[in-house]
């Protein structure tokens, strides 16, 4: 499908103003998409594992830290790489602890007088 460039010109504004009204309804604070976004985000930031803070410098009251976008998906794409990636201590540990048992093994088989090196 061909579209020419008058057409295009005019879904290219109509996008732009589709934009610009997404950005007001997100921008102000009391629009539905507003609340629901931070909602989303609160929720997403508690289980993501995001602290408290103090809400003024002198006051002891806590608060839900609530990430933006970027560190929720930066958040996200840690878990993602730790789940490819997994922590290899663990792995190293549990190989070390194959390795001792199987010397405790051999020293048995090989009787009390003879030691590897």
């Amino acid at each position: 499908m061909k579209q020419t460039k008058e057409q295009l010109l005019a879904l290219n504004g109509e996008l732009r103003f589709k934009i610009e009204t997404l950005e007001k309804l997100i921008t102000d604070k009391d629009s539905e998409v507003a609340k629901k976004d931070k909602e989303i985000r609160e929720y997403l930031s508690i289980s993501l594992g995001a602290g408290t803070r103090s809400k003024g410098r002198y006051d002891s009251e806590q608060e839900q830290i609530v990430y933006s976008w970027y560190s929720i998906f930066r958040e996200i794409g840690k878990l993602l790489a730790k789940k490819e990636y997994p922590d290899l201590s663990e792995a190293i540990q549990h190989h070390t602890m194959q390795i001792s048992g199987l010397q405790e093994r051999m020293d048995k088989l090989d009787g009390p007088d003879y030691k590897h090196r």
